[in-house]
């Protein structure tokens, strides 16, 4: 007993518990003396020290991405496509709660393109700075938290803390469905974050084919697309409201069809996105 109780209370620092050694009243006897363990509570924090922008005006984010999208199946050759680029954002209004940027992005052999954005409601939507018309942001990642694909966090935050998410529209990666946010790691010192998300959906994402060539034998089939239940999970990592590192992996089967022709597939899809410096080109 004595030997367990000893094992209990070395590990009882990582188990969050704190140990006591107590003796029964009126007993003199160290026979009867035994060990009471207080579970100790999580250390919390405001969600404003990991999720609120600290921006500063004429700052600047450069952010580096990649995407992959891939089919396959019995019967056809592997379908690949890939796609990645740079973005700069310089910080013109630095209002946490709508900020303004001025950005420029470069596309891998798709062109460069930029200009002036504001983001709202929680990093859920894009205007044009004095414009009242806006437009849901639905990519699965960008240069701050986005309250649409994460949801919104509790007011106090704690390591090992969930908190789920109901995407009610198509976004990037996944249609309509659930997600559940888990705190992984927390660093108060820096005010960064990491998390997990994982979640399910059905239906088409909102930049989804639905329709595809195929390349089976020699031959090349047009097919339509019938997607299955769609199952993603990937770490991001936020610091003061930007989002420092983020990678999904989303999985999913598909039926391809052609006439009486029929194809069973598999479709992965992901995506990689970090912070860069930035630096003239």
């Amino acid at each position: 007993m004595k030997t367990l109780n000893l094992m209990i209370a070395l590990l009882a620092p990582a188990m969050a518990y704190s140990a006591k050694v107590v003796a029964p009243k009126n007993s003199n006897n160290s026979k009867h003396l035994s060990t009471v363990y207080h579970r100790i509570p999580p250390k919390t924090y405001d969600k404003s020290l990991f999720f609120s922008l600290k921006l500063q005006n004429g700052e600047q984010v450069g952010n580096i991405f990649s995407r992959a999208i891939a089919y396959w199946g019995d019967g056809f050759k592997d379908n690949v496509a890939r796609v990645s680029g740079t973005a700069v954002y310089t910080v013109i209004d630095n209002d946490p709660e709508k900020p303004i940027f001025s950005s420029t992005y470069n596309y891998d052999g798709l062109g460069k393109g930029g200009g002036k954005v504001q983001i709202t409601d929680g990093g859920s939507k894009t205007n044009k700075p004095g414009s009242k018309e806006s437009r849901v942001y639905s990519d699965g990642s960008g240069i701050m938290y986005n309250v649409l694909i994460l949801g919104n966090p509790p007011q106090k935050i704690y390591k090992g803390q969930s908190w789920g998410a109901d995407i009610s529209i198509p976004w990037e990666l996944g249609g309509p469905g659930k997600q559940t946010i888990k705190v992984l790691q927390i660093d108060s010192e820096n005010h960064t974050i990491t998390i997990e998300r994982e979640g399910t959906s059905e239906g088409f994402f909102s930049s989804d084919k639905r329709e595809l060539d195929i390349q089976k034998g020699d031959s090349t089939v047009h097919v339509k697309l019938s997607p299955g239940t769609s199952h993603w999970r990937g770490y991001t990592i936020i610091k003061d409201g930007l989002i420092v590192s983020d990678e999904l992996m989303v999985i999913r089967p598909v039926e391809m069809t052609n006439g009486e022709q029929k194809f069973n597939s598999t479709q992965r899809e992901y995506f990689l996105l970090n912070q860069m410096p930035v630096f003239d080109k």
